[in-house]
């Protein structure tokens, strides 16, 4: 789920850049020519602008919230783990030799 809220605010932010160029782009040329065309694009792009950022807004939240799982969800595993060696301690003293069934030597 991280990853999904990853890739989605990721892709938001990449449109939102996008479209501060085209801001730029439509206001320069709103500067140059006084067209009523370019001034409803205008507009229109700087509406676009404040739908963005409000769906950006959102995703951020949810990747907050899907970051704090994860790491609830981390925390709670690692308990879990401790748990399972405190109850299950390992054996003390020198490991067991490993013998080699296959004769190697003629």
């Amino acid at each position: 789920m991280l990853n999904e809220a990853m890739a989605k605010h990721n892709a938001l932010y990449s449109e939102l850049l996008s479209l501060i160029v085209d801001l730029h782009n439509y206001h320069y040329a709103c500067m140059k020519k006084k067209d009523p065309e370019v001034g409803r694009r205008f507009r229109g792009c700087i509406k676009k602008i404040i739908s963005v950022e409000k769906q950006l807004h959102r995703s951020s939240i949810e990747l907050y919230d899907a970051r704090r799982q994860d790491t609830k969800d981390t925390l709670v595993q690692k308990r879990e783990e401790r748990a399972y060696r405190k109850a299950n301690p390992l054996k003390a003293g020198r490991p067991r030799k490993i013998r080699n069934d296959i004769n190697t030597t003629n």
